[in-house]
This record gives structure tokens, C-alpha cells and sequence, in this order.
């Protein structure tokens, strides 16, 4: 196909030339030229999103509207490399091809996904391995009921303030934690993905942070978003918790307020 575009698209060049002192004819081949260049571009683009030959994060590949780039950079069209590793966003458009292998690529919780080792799973589940099983790509950030955390992350991950976690997924297959507590790392421990946002008593701080984030400043009494669903509250309330567990104080409850089952995880009053 595209070997047939550029002959005729070189073919409608030449004939351009030779047109010589008819302007119409010339004008008429250079737009039919243009036409087929512009379909040969498209052809390119659609078939690299559709069939990109797989690769891994880091390697150099062409990008989707020219050019070339290698992990996490910006193609020349501003889209994010289709090398790049997983959640990596740092340009103006995201991924329009991605050939990473189907468990580095985003997913929703639950989505039917392929394990490292390539056998199907969806959400909550365990991958098989090689030394013992893994969480499956998709499943529920916090998920802990297989022998190893997840070698990959698809999801977005989002976790309560206290909740129990891997410090780094893949990084270390034994390595949990909850709340204000600290990691151990190669240089250094640092702060639990599900400590609280001003908790900094580690070495360094959080490899990555899977807490919401802070909420804007407020009022006591405003309306504000509860910290852990998509829930709202007005000052002296409750929020709910996700999972149908313990409430827990509204951020713009007044100081001292503690009806609850449990605190504030979030105090936007007098930020």
C-alpha cells in the first residue's frame, strides 16, 4: 500500500513537471499530489498505533507524527514517547501509540489484563510466577492476598492515609507498609505511600504518593469534597469511607469537632 502511494504520488510529481504551460493541469496533479501524500502520513500514523512492534521502556522508536524519541521524553508533536514508562505524563498530549506489552499500559481497576508472565487476570487476583505469585496489574491499589505485590502498576493508584501498601511496586517483594512509617531503600529508608501528607519523619521522602491530594484551603462550614470518595460535607459531618468502613471528620469541620468514628484525615481549615 504505501510502496503503491509513493509511486503514484512520484508519478503525479513528474507529470506536474512536464505540464509546463498548462497552469490548470499542474495545479490539478499538485493537488492530487498533496491528497495522496496527506493519505500516505495518515496510513502511517494508524499503523503505527495499530500494530507499533513491541518494545521496551527506554528503547528508541519512531514516533507517531515524525520523528523519533526513546523512553520518556516528548515526541516532536508534543505526545508522550510510546516508549515511555507507565504513567509517565510530563507533555503537552499524552500517548497516541504505545508499544509497550499489554501489562505496562494504563488500565482501570479490574480491567481484564495480561500478567507478566503473560497468562490473563483482572482486578484482585494472583499472577502466576516463577517465585511465587504476584498482583495482578489491574487489581485494587492495596490488594495483598498474594505472595508478592504487583511487579507492574496499571492502575492509577489512590489509598487511604493509613492504609497497608507496597513501598515501591516490584521494587522489593516483602516490602509493606501502613500509614507514618518508613521504608527501607537502597540509599536510605523513606516515607509510606499511604502516610500522611506532612509526615516526613524518613530519610527521604515518598517514592511515590497514592493519597488524594491536599484539599484547597476553606472556611469552617464550606462545602468540600470528603477525603475518600466522591462524597461531599459541610462542616460538622461525616464522611463516609470508601470501602463501607469507619467515617471520619469533614475537612472544614471546626477545630475540636469529634463525632465520628474517626478524626479529620484532612484539615483544609486555616491552610
Amino acid at each position: 500500500m504505501r510502496a503503491g502511494l509513493l509511486s503514484l504520488a512520484m508519478a503525479l510529481a513528474a507529470a506536474s513537471a512536464s505540464a509546463g504551460g498548462a497552469p490548470d493541469a499542474s495545479c490539478e496533479a499538485q493537488a492530487s499530489k498533496d491528497h495522496l501524500l496527506l493519505q500516505l502520513q495518515a496510513s502511517d500514523k494508524a499503523r503505527l498505533r495499530k500494530t507499533a512492534p513491541a518494545c521496551a521502556v527506554g528503547d528508541w522508536v519512531a514516533c507517531p507524527g515524525g520523528g523519533s524519541c526513546e523512553g520518556n521524553q516528548c515526541c516532536p508533536n508534543g505526545e508522550v514517547c510510546p516508549s515511555a514508562e507507565l504513567h509517565w505524563k510530563d507533555c503537552p498530549r499524552p500517548k497516541s501509540a504505545d508499544c509497550l506489552p499489554p501489562h505496562q499500559r494504563p488500565c482501570e481497576v479490574g480491567a481484564s489484563v495480561t500478567c507478566p508472565g503473560g497468562e490473563p487476570c483482572s482486578g484482585n487476583q494472583c499472577c502466576p510466577g516463577a517465585n511465587g505469585t504476584t498482583v495482578c496489574p489491574s487489581a485494587a491499589f492495596g490488594f495483598s492476598d498474594c505472595q508478592h505485590p504487583k511487579a507492574v502498576d496499571c492502575t492509577q493508584p489512590i489509598c487511604e492515609v493509613g492504609a497497608k501498601v507496597p513501598c515501591e511496586p516490584g521494587a522489593n517483594p516483602h516490602d509493606f507498609c501502613s500509614g507514618n512509617q518508613c521504608c527501607s531503600g537502597a540509599n536510605g529508608t523513606f516515607v509510606c505511600p499511604s502516610a500522611d501528607h506532612d509526615w516526613n519523619q524518613c530519610e527521604k521522602p515518598k517514592a511515590f504518593d497514592c493519597l488524594k491530594p491536599k484539599p484547597e484551603p476553606c472556611e469552617v462550614g464550606e462545602l468540600v469534597l470528603c477525603p475518600d470518595s466522591d462524597a461531599h460535607c459541610t462542616g460538622n459531618q461525616c464522611c463516609p469511607s470508601a470501602d463501607g468502613g469507619p467515617t471520619s471528620v469533614c475537612p472544614s469541620a471546626e477545630e475540636g469537632w469529634s463525632q465520628c468514628d474517626a478524626p479529620k484525615k484532612f484539615d483544609c481549615v486555616g491552610l
